[in-house]
């Protein structure tokens, strides 16, 4: 499937996303954006652990991952709901154009050779839990 995909911020992590379920994706954005890709990849700058959730203390949480691909972002989003106390209150819903990547999402079996590079940033960020 070709997927034209405008603009840079959250673009960048969808177009990764989608080339790593076998997609033809295309990002167009701006060149100062496109150079800041090319350099630092499409790392998420969001803390969202430290500064964003701490903002949902009360009621229910609705969380829509967009363009889910394989499902690693729903996966990690429900460990760092667990650390933070808003797992029972939470209610994710991920979706994706291709059907084979929610199957495999849904599954979430991932092979060590794909959640490999992700290891020393999960660490990172989740100090205290063991593989």
């Amino acid at each position: 499937m070709k997927i034209l995909i405008l603009g840079a911020s959250y673009g960048s992590l969808l177009s990764t996303k989608l080339l790593m379920a076998g997609h033809d994706v295309t990002l167009i954005c701006r060149s100062k954006s496109a150079a800041l890709i090319n350099e630092e990849g499409t790392e998420v700058r969001i803390k969202l652990r430290d500064e964003v959730l701490p903002n949902f203390k009360s009621g229910a949480l609705n969380i829509w991952h967009a363009g889910c691909s394989t499902g690693e972002e729903v996966y990690t989003m429900k460990f760092v709901l667990e650390e933070c106390g808003l797992i029972s209150r939470t209610r994710q819903l991920a979706t994706d154009l291709s059907s084979k990547a929610l199957k495999k999402a849904t599954k979430g079996d991932y092979s060590l050779d794909t959640i490999k590079p992700y290891l020393v940033p999960f660490l990172k960020f989740f100090p205290g839990k063991h593989l």
